[in-house]
């Protein structure tokens, strides 16, 4: 719940201020270190679970076909909103 609220208060404040330009910019660079940093920590947390390293051969597949899939569907989902939206 807490995720959504602050998803929706960005979204407002947002809505509200309406940047452009340079504040625009910057909030995406940061946005974009962020995502990064995230995802090293996650990586640096899953490589010291000793469990996980140990089941590695029976779920790495599955995992691997699971993220691959994911991944086409965020970009196939990213690419029919973005058509919808530059259509207008």
């Amino acid at each position: 719940m807490t995720v959504i609220l602050f998803l929706v208060l960005g979204l407002l404040i947002g809505w509200k201020l309406k940047l452009a330009g340079t504040p625009r910019k910057i909030i995406h660079q940061a946005l974009t270190l962020s995502i990064w940093i995230l995802l090293f920590f996650m990586g640096l947390d899953i490589g010291s679970d000793k469990n996980v390293l140990q089941q590695w051969g029976r779920i790495g597949g599955k995992a691997a076909v699971i993220t691959f899939f994911s991944l086409l569907g965020s970009f196939a989902a990213g690419f029919i909103v973005w058509k919808k939206v530059m259509d207008r």
